[in-house]
């Protein structure tokens, strides 16, 4: 999966000369059927707040494990390329919705986020109605998020793996790293008790003290610095519905605030959307940056693939040529993933139900 993620965007770099590209990727499950993690395992807390750095090629930035990637205000916020101090970033964030209705009728919409400004917090002990990491996943007797070239940020144990996994990385790709730099933290919306909802919606029949809408999030970062990678980084959200309220209308997306050329010169900063690609890209106007520097380039970020049905022959998430093939999941038996060989003989090459591809390039689903 992630061979083809590399090449595909990375030609997407080329073809944008000096661009800078954040690209996500978004899983959906339920706790029945996609999560690693005990549903009933601790929830989300503010207390257990950390900070990372990606800087495992030429994008460099810090990251929070509420969410949050760059931070106004605060150095390196998506610089690149590294070590310049040319910021291009001043704060992006998930974002999950879902409408619901409350338990006096009301039709209301609740979203999920990880901010450092702009949204509700509780009027008593201060703590955001949002995004909150779990405990667990990064060494608590240190500050920062775990990180895989960083055996110091590790837990002795990892919640969600058994005890042969102790003293391993708790990789994508198993024990073993792949990318230059992994970077994984789990957040969840456990303290959202939004005053919109508070005490008419419950996501959890059997857990009224669970609020928000019951996800809880695997986010992973990979960078690599082979040429044809080293202007991203991939950001890997997996999404799991942990709550017992089946959602009938649910969004994904990302809030993303950049500050092209500089955290204080963002006030001629334009911005595109391609929808063929699915990347959303921002410039500054004159070329320069906040102190004169230049000339800037672009940055932006560009969804590679959400989660479709394996099972329908439908090309739910737009990513396929007419007429081309579809994976399901009876094309999938007996093939080894990221060996770069056919072994099930159907004429594909790696393919899984997550095989990520794109509009009017592999025509795969």
């Amino acid at each position: 999966m992630f061979s083809s993620l590399k090449v595909k965007k990375s030609k997407e770099g080329i073809m944008l000369q000096r661009i800078s590209v954040c690209i996500f990727l978004l899983l959906l499950g339920t706790a029945s059927s996609f999560s690693q993690i005990p549903p009933q395992q601790e929830h989300g807390d503010r207390k257990y707040r950390k900070m990372g750095l990606h800087n495992g090629n030429l994008v460099e930035t810090l990251f929070w494990n509420f969410g949050e990637v760059a931070w106004w205000g605060r150095q390196p916020a998506g610089v690149w390329p590294k070590g310049t101090n040319h910021s291009y970033m001043d704060g992006v964030t998930p974002i999950v919705a879902a409408e619901v209705i409350t338990t006096d009728g009301d039709t209301i919409h609740i979203v999920e986020a990880g901010y450092r400004e702009h949204y509700e917090s509780d009027p008593v002990t201060g703590v955001e109605y949002g995004w909150q990491p779990l405990p667990g996943y990064a060494n608590p007797n240190q500050d920062y998020i775990a990180m895989s070239d960083n055996p110091l940020s590790w837990p002795d144990h990892w919640p969600n793996r058994d005890a042969s996994w102790d003293g391993k990385w708790n990789g994508y790709f198993g024990q073993r790293t792949n990318a230059d730099q992994e970077s994984y933290f789990v957040m969840d919306d456990y303290c959202d008790h939004g005053q919109a909802f508070r005490g008419r919606f419950y996501c959890s029949k059997y857990d009224s003290s669970r609020g928000g809408l019951g996800m809880r999030v695997e986010v992973r970062g990979f960078q690599w610095s082979n040429v044809l990678a080293e202007d991203l980084i991939f950001w890997h959200y997996d999404i799991t519905n942990i709550s017992t309220t089946h959602y009938q209308k649910t969004v994904f997306g990302m809030y993303v605030d950049c500050g092209i050329g500089g955290q204080f010169d963002s006030n001629d900063d334009n911005a595109y959307y391609d929808i063929d690609l699915d990347i959303t890209y921002s410039w500054d106007t004159n070329g320069l940056g906040d102190t004169g520097w230049g000339p800037t380039g672009y940055a932006g970020y560009a969804f590679l693939e959400s989660p479709g049905n394996p099972y329908n022959s439908i090309d739910d998430d737009g990513d396929g040529e007419d007429g081309s093939p579809v994976v399901t999941a009876n094309d999938i038996i007996g093939e080894i993933p990221w060996n770069g060989v056919d072994d099930n003989g159907n004429g594909l090459i790696d393919e899984s139900e997550f095989h990520i591809g794109m509009k009017k390039k592999d025509g795969i689903d």
